[in-house]
């Protein structure tokens, strides 16, 4: 049997300036997969974690435009 165990279930946990935790938006799992969804999962895994960090990246150029604008 070819398969593979992967990460599909990831909390993350991040704090704000004040120490206060704040949940991560991204979560992942553990999932057990034969060979042939494994192409499939990992191509939608990686575009799930592209769109992540493109949110999270265009969130903290809002953030930095607002302090700039003060």
């Amino acid at each position: 049997m070819n398969s593979k165990v992967f990460i599909t279930n990831y909390d993350a946990k991040t704090m704000n300036l004040k120490g206060e935790v704040k949940e991560s938006q991204l979560k992942l799992e553990l999932t057990f997969w034969s060979r042939e969804e494994c192409m499939s999962a990992q191509a939608s895994f990686l575009k799930e974690l592209r769109e992540f960090i493109k949110h999270r990246n265009m969130k903290e150029e809002q953030n930095e435009s607002r302090h700039r604008d003060v």
